[in-house]
């Protein structure tokens, strides 16, 4: 901590900087570089699959392809509407190239210099241990609890963050005109970005009140700044969000409601601890008044979220700190250094009044620690570099990615013909998002062929583990990453998606049933607003329990002699069970979860008719996860079911492999 007369020195505090922006710069490149190198490893280069992100395409699609942009922006759980401004910044970067990967690579590359930002505003405050420290917090608190894994509107908010931060800190040393209303300008953005940003035109106001002179003047300009540019960059999100505020509750709903203890949220047990150590900080008055930025940006988030909290009607979650995650690492880094100081203070004194003949080695001991900590934040830079925040072999690090449904498309197209409308027939997955990600967002697939309802493909990740085991016949491994590979098989099957029948039955009331299909549409986006005749409606939040029953019509043939039907059991699938085979005796295993079927060769034999398939829907383990679509289940080759079965679960009830 650096002291602001030399008798209020502490032991270990640094030498006053005199490099100025000279050393912010170094500071910003080096740091700037090592952290985007950590987010390429631990977020990847291409973007998670993630439901609203392609709610988000759908918007950047009407935008620049019917010249139709929302006004309003898209709806939030909340109840609110936000993020006109960000849909517009992404069909911006959409038209000049940017597509999935780029856009998720200026992620990085926008959250990479917030890392720096956050050490040159940390050094500031206390020196180049508080830098290394706010640097180790900040990249520990990005990503996926601030959605920096996926494209959304969460992503850039670090970044805007960290600006906000370093300008506030400006602002206070220097005030000026135009640094008052870029801090107004900037908080507009943010709220246009995401709905916290209101909040950050609080800290606005606050870091403006704390002004030495002319506050007030800088208080009506900041607010001036901020109202303008948020109704100007989006007027009718604002003006809709009005009414809403007036006439209707805003929170969540109970169901919707994940209710962990506040202080097992990371990013709200950091806030807490910044404020404390803020808190704390009164104790040095040099120190308070430069933490006093640090925590106007954090309270005017921290007491609604904590009030929401303790109301029941918010569901906290680490994304809502996203713009607040700068200020937490720089409070908590540099806040430590009170402390810090204090132990080092207490030991030296300790040293000197036990052995005072040794004072004057203890005195260049005390030097030499301080000159030494110019080297704290090379070596949290090098502890970056290093991956010390490397993601755990968790579902979320197995997730499908853009890159793996673009690779599929690309090899399916070029090996197999496959067309975008054989893809919404044939194409198969246990993540119902990838499927359709697959459908709206890859591109790659042939503009024309044939399409065949009995031509199956089953695009799986395989976890590095299980890399050296055997494919089966009709498996390819389309894609090798870091954390695992993309495995595309094909397989003979029965089943004909053009044609099958739903029936659906609600309570003691008549079963009704249908004859349907899988439409084949023009544009994959489709999918989202229009369902498929005869299948209940996929609102997972009024999904009322029902039992929904497909029935197949099966197509035999010498090619694709044998069959294997398995039904899964997975958390994000809706467990199923086979009802029935019509046509021959089947012996049907596991409580309706298998069945083996044969085509007979010989001339006038019977052969499988049809398969009945039941699941229970509007109940815990078939709610959310219905969507509209045939829930997913496993058919096709002998050879093949048992892998794709392994695949999707590795637990010991799953199949060992291929026999």
């Amino acid at each position: 901590m650096s002291a602001d007369r030399p008798e209020d020195a502490d032991a270990l505090a640094p030498s006053p900087d005199r490099a100025g922006l000279r050393t912010d710069a170094i500071y910003l490149v080096v740091v700037a570089l090592v952290a985007f190198r950590q987010l390429c490893n631990s977020m990847g280069t291409s973007p998670t699959i993630w439901e609203d992100t392609l709610i988000e395409n759908l918007y950047v699609r009407d935008c620049l392809v019917d010249n139709h942009c929302t006004a309003v922006g898209a709806g939030a759980t909340v109840g609110i509407f936000h993020s006109a401004g960000y849909l517009h910044w992404r069909s911006l970067l959409h038209a000049v190239g940017l597509h999935a990967n780029g856009t998720f690579l200026t992620f990085h590359v926008l959250n990479a210099l917030g890392v720096g930002l956050v050490a040159v505003a940390a050094r500031r405050i206390a020196g180049p241990v508080a830098a290394a420290l706010a640097v180790l917090i900040m990249v520990a608190g990005n990503g996926v609890p601030t959605q920096l894994n996926v494209i959304s509107d969460v992503a850039p908010v670090p970044f805007l963050g960290a600006v906000f931060l370093l300008l506030a800190q400006t602002a206070t040393a220097r005030p000026t005109r135009a640094t008052t209303v870029a801090l107004g300008l900037l908080c507009g953005v943010m709220l246009n970005f995401y709905a916290t940003g209101l909040l950050c035109g609080v800290s606005a106001v606050i870091v403006t009140l704390r002004f030495p002179k002319d506050r007030w003047k800088h208080t009506a300009l900041v607010m001036a700044a901020f109202v303008v540019s948020t109704f100007v960059l989006s007027p009718l999100t604002w003006l809709v969000d009005l009414r809403i505020v007036l006439t209707r509750h805003i929170g969540h709903s109970p169901g919707m409601m994940n209710r962990l203890p506040l202080l097992e949220i990371p990013l709200a047990a950091l806030s807490a601890l910044a404020l404390l150590l803020w808190g704390v900080s009164a104790l040095w008055p040099p120190l308070r008044r430069r933490l006093d930025v640090v925590a106007a940006v954090i309270l005017p988030l921290f007491v609604p979220v904590l009030a929401g909290y303790l109301r029941g009607s918010l569901d906290v979650q680490d994304k809502y700190f996203a713009h607040v995650v700068a200020a937490i690492a720089v409070g908590v880094g540099a806040g430590a250094m009170l402390p810090l100081n204090a132990a080092a203070r207490w030991a030296l004194g300790r040293l000197e009044t036990r052995f005072p003949s040794r004072k004057a080695g203890i005195d260049r001991f005390s030097a030499m620690v301080r000159r030494s900590q110019a080297l704290a934040l090379p070596l949290a830079a090098l502890l970056v570099f290093a991956g010390f925040n490397e993601p755990a072999d968790t579902i979320e690090h197995l997730s499908y990615s853009y890159a793996d449904v673009l690779s599929t498309a690309r090899y399916l197209a070029r090996a197999r013909g496959w067309t975008s409308g054989q893809a919404q027939l044939g194409l198969l997955t246990p993540d119902e998002l990838a499927r359709r990600a697959a459908i709206r967002w890859a591109t790659g697939w042939r503009a024309s062929g044939t399409t065949s309802g009995l031509e199956h493909a089953y695009m799986l990740k395989m976890p590095v583990s299980d890399v050296l085991m055997q494919l089966p016949t009709g498996a390819e491994v389309v894609r090798r990453a870091a954390d695992g590979r993309t495995v595309v098989v094909s397989t003979c099957s029965w089943i004909d998606w053009t044609a099958f029948r739903a029936c659906t039955r609600r309570g003691d009331a008549p079963e009704t049933c249908m004859d349907t299909a899988l439409p084949i549409r023009n544009d994959g986006h489709q999918d989202y607003s229009e369902g498929i005749p005869g299948m209940p409606n996929p609102d997972g939040r009024d999904l009322s329990r029902q039992t929904l029953t497909l029935h197949f019509p099966l197509h035999p043939r010498p090619e694709c002699p044998v069959t294997r039907v398995v039904m899964p059991r997975l958390p994000l699938l809706c467990p199923g069970v086979i009802a029935s085979v019509d046509g021959v005796p089947a012996t049907i295993e596991d409580s309706g979860r298998r069945v083996l079927l044969r085509y007979d060769t010989r001339p006038g034999a019977p052969q499988p008719r049809e398969l009945a398939i039941s699941w229970e829907l509007g109940v815990p383990a078939c709610w959310n996860q219905f969507r509209g679509h045939p829930p997913f289940f496993i058919e096709g080759d002998p050879d093949a079911v048992p892998f794709i079965e392994r695949m999707i679960d590795p637990g010991p009830g799953a199949a060992e492999g291929p026999p």
